[in-house]
């Protein structure tokens, strides 16, 4: 199976890069999961540490979800 894209560029310039750097942004937010994830598992946080970045990684899951952003 094959699936090509083809852009007008440089009218769709903007799209192109959007594409081009698609798996570049994938593997930012799967390394910011990991790094919250980190963060929360094995860091001695304080009780107000551990809700705030247990809020942000909730927050950050329902973005993705709510965008069918699978990491």
């Amino acid at each position: 199976m094959k699936a090509i894209l083809e852009f007008n560029l440089p009218e769709e310039q903007s799209e192109y890069e959007l594409y081009a750097n698609a798996g570049n942004l994938n593997s930012a937010l799967f390394e910011f999961a990991n790094h919250l994830r980190s963060k929360i598992k094995y860091e001695n946080l304080s009780d107000v540490e551990y809700r705030i970045y247990d809020e942000i990684r909730k927050e950050f899951y329902s973005i993705l979800e709510q965008n069918e952003v699978n990491l």
